[in-house]
């Protein structure tokens, strides 16, 4: 039987809202699409993104202020280039463990 830490885990309803809020902006399949190519890639520009998930500029770029917004991109201006990446390496642990999951 696998053990976990689950039962000791205990969350106050700020970090709960913060998991929910995670979880519902980070498993949409267009973002998802995009966390998983940022995750193989480390750091991509919007047209990068754009092309790897066929959707369209505009709303990769809400797409992607949605994840900056909940703290799980964050971006940089190089050049003309706008770049992302995580903003914390563990989100593309967990984006790995979810992965062999399916």
């Amino acid at each position: 039987m696998m053990e976990n830490n689950l039962t000791e885990m205990e969350l106050n309803d700020q970090e709960i809202n913060s998991l929910v809020s995670f979880i519902k902006s980070a498993f949409h399949p267009t973002r998802t699409k995009i966390l998983l190519f940022i995750a193989k890639n480390n750091e991509v520009s919007v047209n990068e993104i754009c092309e790897a998930v066929d959707c369209e500029q505009s709303q990769t770029s809400n797409h992607l202020l949605l994840l900056k917004k909940n703290n799980i991109l964050v971006s940089k201006i190089v050049g003309k280039k706008r770049m992302y990446t995580f903003k914390n390496e563990k989100i593309i642990s967990f984006l790995q463990s979810i992965e062999k999951l399916v």
